[in-house]
């Protein structure tokens, strides 16, 4: 499944079409909707755009597909904030996952940059 595809199954899931979602990650008109017809892929910018405004989209299956669409154990946060200063307090092997799933990410998204 190619990164267009993914995005395709997301927005159906959510319930988007290509303009809500151009709109909700502030990107160019008409950009989303070109790539999912031509199933061409997404440059760094426009992944980094929507996986900003989509917080419950699991960066790992959307860029490489792997693990699951949706984020886990993040709906009380995603679903009910209290307001745009929420505190979350997390222990250390948790801040360890973020760093290690933040490297990982980021090498991945270089590793795309430089295929592009």
């Amino acid at each position: 499944m190619t990164i267009t595809e993914r995005l395709s199954t997301y927005m159906n899931h959510k319930g988007l079409n290509p303009n809500k979602l151009t709109i909700k990650a502030s990107l160019s008109v008409g950009l989303i909707g070109k790539s999912l017809k031509n199933n061409k892929g997404l440059n760094s910018d426009t992944i980094e755009k929507i996986l900003h405004s989509c917080k419950d989209l699991n960066p790992e299956w959307f860029i490489i597909g792997a693990g699951e669409m949706i984020k886990q154990g993040n709906d009380d946060i995603l679903n009910n904030p209290k307001s745009d200063n929420t505190n979350i307090t997390l222990n250390q092997e948790q801040i360890n996952k973020l760093i290690e799933t933040n490297k990982s990410l980021s090498n991945t998204l270089e590793n795309l940059s430089k295929k592009l």
